[in-house]
């Protein structure tokens, strides 16, 4: 455990608190660097990166953002100034891991700069509202949150075993990274629970082939964290077996949080990448019985699945959908293959299963057929996702595109 901690908090509230935290840290054979993010002057502790240090990295002072008089502005300020500063900070090796501690508006303002971070740098944030809707403090990076039970005002017995807690916590996250083979060429392959079948085969026939496979949770924030790992050139191969994120997206469903940048980057980056329209048959809710759903979508063949329910795409869903899908893959650097089974796009569209509809996938081949460009290729494989066959096709596909020159 030796390594460099950044300590992040509003020092002008937290400072007596942030001192017992960086204590403890040392204690466990750590340097530490604080960062103050605060407004007005620290409270009994000195930082190695002051409040006057953040705010000059978004152009702006500290009188500045005083006479200013408003909330708004300081926090949108010192937002800014510490992403660029820590991005700053982590580029010049000066820290290995970060840890805050912070109540609401603390946790926010610090969150836009734990995302700014590559994935695998351990970010834990101590946090009164981590028991709330945490989508936007954690977004597609590997941040860490302990819900902190009591408010983090002064020391008493419940915080100071809070934050000894806290110190072994982000002390034992500093270990030997592992790093991608140098021998394997990495893959990142997307899928959810209703495409297991394929994804399991698939996997299983990639790394018999020599490469290593990272899976990624389409659940919106699984499959943005491996678009940003595409970027940050730790991935050279795509597996895209799921897009049921894009229909969810169209109605706001379980599944929604994806980005623009979704579909997007291997394309832009030029790597091989293959696409199959796993779960385009559904849109997610998170509920157990039809009234869950948005009214305007009780009239569609309707599955229970465990604490959430399916419901079929439609038409129209999957004529905008073929039409965003194209216009992304079109863009592409280096041109992407499409593989498209004909027996269905999950385990509960295949033949006699109840989101089962030839006819309405067959519509969704065609448009999307339509709309692509000459440069990418189409394979139809005439079985459903989940069959043996369609995974050696999409297999198959992808290899082929590392065999031959872009």
């Amino acid at each position: 455990m030796v390594g460099t901690v950044a300590i992040v908090a509003t020092l002008d509230t937290k400072g007596i608190e942030i001192g017992f935290l960086k204590e403890r840290i040392e204690e466990l054979g750590c340097s530490t660097l604080l960062i103050d993010v605060g407004v007005f002057e620290p409270a009994g502790i000195t930082p190695e990166v002051s409040r006057h240090d953040i705010a000059a990295a978004a152009g702006s002072s500290i009188p500045r953002i005083i006479a200013g008089g408003g909330k708004r502005l300081a926090f949108r300020t010192m937002s800014e100034g510490v992403a660029r500063k820590m991005d700053e900070l982590h580029k010049a090796g000066r820290f290995q891991a970060v840890v805050s501690v912070a109540g609401g508006t603390g946790t926010h303002l610090i969150a836009g700069a734990l995302q700014a971070l590559p994935i695998g740098v351990p970010k834990l944030i101590v946090t009164t509202v981590a028991s709330r809707d945490v989508s936007a403090i954690i977004g597609s990076k590997d941040v860490t949150l302990m819900h902190a039970v009591c408010d983090i005002i002064g020391l008493n017995f419940m915080t100071k075993g809070l934050l000894t807690t806290a110190a072994g916590t982000i002390a034992g996250m500093i270990v030997p990274k592992q790093t991608p083979p140098a021998d394997r060429r990495v893959i990142g392959l997307t899928s959810f629970s209703p495409l297991n079948p394929c994804a399991f085969s698939a996997t299983a026939t990639l790394r018999g082939l020599g490469y290593e496979v990272i899976p990624f949770h389409a659940v919106g924030s699984g499959s943005m964290a491996m678009e940003a790992l595409i970027g940050e050139g730790v991935i050279q191969g795509v597996l895209d077996l799921s897009l049921h994120e894009f229909a969810d997206w169209i109605h706001g469903g379980y599944c929604k949080a994806i980005g623009p940048d979704r579909l997007e980057t291997a394309g832009r980056v030029g790597i091989p990448h293959v696409i199959l329209p796993g779960g385009l048959d559904m849109v997610v809710f998170e509920c157990t019985f039809l009234e869950g759903v948005p009214a305007y979508l009780r009239d569609r063949p309707f599955v229970k699945h465990d604490f959430r329910s399916l419901l079929r795409s439609s038409r129209e869903d999957l004529t905008r959908i073929a039409a965003v899908i194209a216009e992304k893959l079109n863009r592409a650097k280096r041109a992407p293959t499409v593989v498209l089974p004909s027996r269905g796009w999950s385990s509960v569209d295949a033949p006699g299963k109840p989101f089962y509809d030839a006819e309405l996938n067959r519509g969704f081949t065609s448009e999307l057929r339509s709309l692509l460009g000459n440069s990418v290729r189409v394979v139809e494989v005439d079985a459903n996702i989940n069959d043996e066959e369609c995974a050696r096709a999409a297999v198959y596909e992808l290899h082929r595109q590392f065999e031959r020159k872009p």
